[in-house]
């Protein structure tokens, strides 16, 4: 192979639904897909401390639910070939 065929992959690993906030956050990704994961993860970290156990755990199903949404878009923004969505340190899903 010479060095014109050498091709770098660049793949974004998420380890959790915090990590994924926070990159929706940095980068202000806008998408009606995001929103139901959006909207739990805010009420997590500023809603009732009472609820956040409820919270974080409709935090996490809206998370799974992201594989079945087209969010190729993100690879672009963020500027990567492959994401890696994972929960506790099982793959969830690939971008």
């Amino acid at each position: 192979m010479s060095n014109s065929d050498a091709q770098v992959s660049r793949t974004l690993v998420i380890d959790s639904p915090q990590k994924f906030y926070k990159l929706i956050k940095d980068y202000e990704i806008k998408s009606l897909y995001l929103l139901p994961f959006q909207d739990r993860m805010d009420l997590f970290f500023d809603g009732c401390p009472c609820e956040a156990e409820e919270n974080w755990d409709q935090s996490v199903v809206e998370y799974k639910k992201l594989s079945k949404k087209d969010l190729t878009f993100i690879k672009e923004i963020v500027g990567c070939d492959k994401i890696l969505f994972y929960l506790e340190e099982t793959l969830l899903f690939e971008l």
